[in-house]
């Protein structure tokens, strides 16, 4: 079998990827440690201003600075991207730092999965790709790494629009779905806080007096509930819910928070619509509600140029020996990669590693799938940049 000479590159780099992910998986980095994404931040500009590109940093306010790189100009244009930020906190390092297990053919390590690891691959696919024929390169590559992924990207996706502009495709290092199944479906993600005003009084001596508010909530929650769809995809789960002060009071103020995830963005307004009608009128006389939030993801789903796309990785997978599949129902977990199509640019997500046990202590990564991945990136953009 003839191994392409991409391939052959990221083979060479073995030992240097495995290198880069131990220093920045050994890196504290949860979204709220803003010192510990920029180290991230600068370990992984440097590596992209000594293959060339210009880096610029954009700042966050309550997370931290992205990095932005770009390498030439017009088109085509690839857009990656991938976050730096993980969901662990502050000491995580310190208690299980990454490790190696060469016999397993794993790594551990807080971040390995998501998304570390997919970092790795984007440098290196890269710089494989840079090493092979830089100069017969035509276009622009774009990078962006932010700092506030995990809690929904709040700060960086008002830049999103200004790193877009130009691109042709996408892609998300993100790891891939079970199976190393590459993802161009997810599902969209709402975030809705309920909160309830009643009126207090004693329970015993003057009930009628009162207006409980625990009971509109757990009312308004019934309904919210059964606007689950399992058919569509579209669940509901009631994440929290606090209220009252003690048992003897009739409680004045309720509070709850609900995560609905929606296939398809019908489903995205039907729960949109079935909210709002549920506000706008009470079950218990006298109580008010105001919701907060929504869909701060809206649904990922193919678009106009992702089958083109999907066919230039799968012609990449061939050429390497590979069998690439694409998720058919959507992911439960979202990504930048919902908000990169709503900007009507094609994306294929989950092109990170394979692993398992995403933000627990159990997180991994198969080796294998690391040097896999980079190589297969690597001929995507070779086909779609220099072909």
């Amino acid at each position: 079998m003839v191994v392409h000479p991409l391939a052959e590159i990221v083979d060479s780099r073995r030992s240097e990827m495995c290198a880069l992910l131990e220093a920045i998986v050994n890196i504290d980095s949860g979204s709220n440690h803003r010192e510990g994404v920029a180290q991230v931040g600068s370990l992984l500009g440097d590596h992209l201003k000594k293959m060339g590109f210009q880096v610029t940093l954009f700042p966050g306010d309550k997370y931290g600075d992205h990095v932005y790189a770009q390498l030439g100009s017009g088109r085509p244009c690839i857009f990656l991207m991938g976050h730096m930020d993980t969901v662990f906190p502050v000491g995580t390092v310190r208690k299980r730092p990454f490790t190696l297990d060469t016999d397993a053919g794993k790594a551990y390590g807080p971040g390995v999965l998501d998304m570390k690891g997919g970092l790795v691959i984007m440098l290196y696919a890269v710089r494989a790709l840079l090493e092979y024929r830089s100069t017969l390169m035509k276009g622009s590559l774009k990078i962006a790494l932010n700092a506030d992924e995990e809690p929904g990207s709040p700060e960086s996706r008002r830049y999103l629009p200004s790193w877009l502009e130009g691109a042709d495709w996408a892609f998300v290092c993100e790891p891939a779905a079970p199976g190393g199944t590459l993802v161009t479906r997810r599902k969209g993600v709402g975030i809705f806080r309920l909160s309830v005003k009643g009126k207090a009084a004693h329970a015993g001596s003057e009930p009628d007096k009162g207006v409980n508010a625990i009971e509109e909530l757990i009312r308004k929650l019934i309904e919210i509930i059964r606007l689950a769809d399992p058919k569509q995809g579209t669940t509901v789960n009631v994440g929290t819910i606090e209220g009252g002060q003690e048992p003897y009071i009739v409680p004045d103020s309720a509070k709850a928070a609900v995560d609905i995830r929606v296939a398809n963005l019908e489903e995205q307004k039907r729960i949109e619509q079935g909210i709002n009608k549920l506000v706008a009128s009470s079950f218990v006389k006298g109580t008010s509600v105001s919701v907060q939030g929504g869909f701060h993801r809206p649904p990922m789903e193919p678009i106009a140029g992702t089958e083109r796309l999907k066919q230039v990785v799968r012609e990449a997978g061939a050429t390497l020996g590979y069998n690439i599949d694409f998720t058919v129902a959507p992911r439960g977990g979202a990504s930048d990669g919902n908000l990169i199509v709503t900007h009507g640019i094609p994306c294929i997500d989950g092109m990170g590693p394979v692993g398992s046990g995403a933000h627990s202590e159990e997180e991994f990564i198969e080796l294998d799938s690391l040097y896999e991945k980079a190589k297969l990136l690597a001929l995507v953009l070779d086909k779609l940049l220099c072909g």
